[in-house]
């Protein structure tokens, strides 16, 4: 019922809603199912704390630190992800967006305990605005981060969102890594696109790219456009997808507490608890070079 109320709500009906929330559940979650749908549905209830939109500190040159917060298309995740940028708010930048989009970071807040967490299920690159000249402002950052396991970008997206729950008085963090049925659930996908795909002939391929390119966008092109896409994206990928899901995830998180003692790792996940659990200290400070004034938020 929260779904259906929901005015930009983009599945197709609240069975496709429910496939998606189960595919978050962890080991414990399986135990204790009505404590697991308890906590999504308080995810949903506190989806409007932040408010979408926000520029957090001025920049020089004309420039400022914002996020905007989504809704996903697809619940996988998590209900909304929250991306950081830098954003040139000069004149000559009005007529056309010149922003520089960090990695959107698949996040929900609730209450435990009387205390507030959030929970981070997922860091991912969504194509976003890649402007060279913003991104020269942070150049400096990503040579001290490079390794062979995280983007800088990733690492600095993180940091940002650690520093503004600090900042919002949001000190504890749930880190859940490890999805019971997400692996199952993509080597399956992986089977079904196949299958579908391996339907067209070579003579319908040829001839689909062909009405594509004069112009036709009926049904069946956009239909076969959209498989071939889902193949790029998803066939024999279940392997690549956990590893994004799982380690490198886990490592985001270990290098950036590398690189700061403002972040303390409360129980390490698969010891002490199943999920990562970190309690923030202090800002990290990452964009600590960068000319920062405080005072817009």
């Amino acid at each position: 019922q929260e779904y259906e109320k929901r005015p930009h709500k983009k599945l197709q009906d609240s069975n496709n809603f429910i496939r998606s929330i189960w595919l978050r559940m962890g080991f414990e979650d399986v135990k204790n199912v009505e404590s697991f749908l308890k906590k999504q549905l308080s995810f949903l209830k506190n989806n409007s704390i932040f408010p979408e939109y926000e520029e957090i500190s001025s920049l020089q040159n004309k420039c400022v630190l914002a996020y905007r917060i989504h809704e996903n298309d697809e619940w996988f995740e998590t209900n909304q992800n929250i991306v950081f940028s830098i954003r040139n708010t000069s004149d000559e930048a009005m007529d056309y967006p010149c922003d520089y989009d960090f990695p959107a970071i698949h996040f929900e807040l609730t209450k435990e305990n009387e205390e507030a967490t959030c929970y981070i299920y997922g860091i991912q690159e969504l194509g976003g605005m890649k402007n060279k000249q913003l991104k020269e402002k942070t150049q400096f950052l990503r040579k001290g981060m490079r390794n062979k396991h995280v983007s800088a970008d990733f690492l600095i997206a993180l940091s940002l969102l650690m520093d503004y729950l600090y900042d919002c008085g949001i000190y504890k963090v749930q880190v859940p890594i490890l999805q019971v049925f997400d692996y199952p659930y993509h080597r399956e996908l992986s089977s079904s696109i196949k299958k579908a795909f391996d339907g067209y002939t070579e003579e319908d391929k040829i001839e689909l790219e062909r009405l594509y390119i004069q112009g036709d966008r009926s049904d069946k092109v956009l239909d076969y456009f959209h498989t071939k896409k889902m193949v790029e994206r998803f066939v024999d990928k279940e392997d690549q997808i956990s590893y994004n899901k799982v380690e490198r995830f886990l490592y985001t998180f270990i290098e950036l507490m590398d690189k700061t003692d403002k972040i303390e790792m409360v129980s390490k996940p698969f010891h002490e608890s199943e999920n990562l659990i970190l309690r923030l200290k202090g800002r990290t400070n990452i964009l600590g070079d960068i000319e920062i004034k405080k005072g817009l938020k």
